[in-house]
């Protein structure tokens, strides 16, 4: 096994490790510091670290470590609106069943992310702060976690083919997992099926485009919204 493997390995047990540990180690004690009739500040900052410590602290100390920066994973001008553009293609199974399933569905970026329900006590510059840590943390990060997640498997498997992608194959399977732990498929196996589409279907064209702002514009105005 070379050097660069045993690293890219490496790499891949802390972006797919830490996340475990922390739903299994820090969720469980996180819930009950909740007060279940309300949703402050406090519950606001304490899902904020969760949030970043599951999706996005990974990513972060695998760049630091490997000196590596967001334009080695296509954080990049060229193709970006392309990827923008095709990306939300793969959204459109989800859009289908949750259209068809809540019949007064109103869309709002981000309104499935936790922290939003802390705004309502905020005045409209706090909101706006406020907002742009959600769509940070929850849209940002989250989306571009998935990318360095698939982008290290496909170093280890040394992945060619841009349908039978493994890091693109690889990320969706994890991203239900996880989701499972947390209880995030609320429609069983439509959700499970969807979300396999849209996670697969993103990373196949950041591979297409060699970009992944379209990765991060879904997370944001996409993920959750649906």
């Amino acid at each position: 096994m070379n050097a660069k493997l045993k690293k890219n390995i490496v790499d891949l047990i802390i972006l797919t490790g830490l996340p475990f540990l922390i739903i299994y180690v820090v969720y469980p004690k996180l819930i009950f510091l909740f007060d279940i009739n309300k949703f402050g500040l406090k519950e606001f900052l304490l899902m904020l670290c969760f949030q970043f410590a599951s999706a996005g602290l990974g990513s972060v100390l695998v760049m630091l470590i490997r000196r590596e920066n967001f334009a080695n994973f296509g954080l990049v001008k060229k193709n970006a609106l392309k990827a923008i553009l095709l990306s939300p293609l793969v959204y459109i199974p989800q859009i289908i069943l949750t259209l068809s399933t809540y019949k007064n569905f109103v869309y709002i970026p981000m309104q499935h992310a936790i922290g939003p329900k802390a705004l309502i006590h905020l005045n409209l510059f706090e909101k706006i702060i406020a907002y742009f840590i959600i769509i940070t943390i929850w849209g940002f990060f989250e989306g571009f976690n998935c990318v360095v997640i698939s982008d290290k498997v496909n170093r280890i498997f040394n992945s060619k083919n841009l349908f039978l992608n493994s890091g693109a194959i690889f990320c969706a399977v994890f991203m239900i997992l996880i989701h499972l732990l947390l209880g995030a498929c609320p429609m069983g196996w439509l959700d499970i099926i969807a979300t396999f589409i849209i996670i697969y279907g993103m990373l196949v064209i950041r591979e297409y485009t060699q970009n992944s702002w379209g990765c991060i514009f879904l997370f944001i105005f996409f993920w959750n919204a649906f």
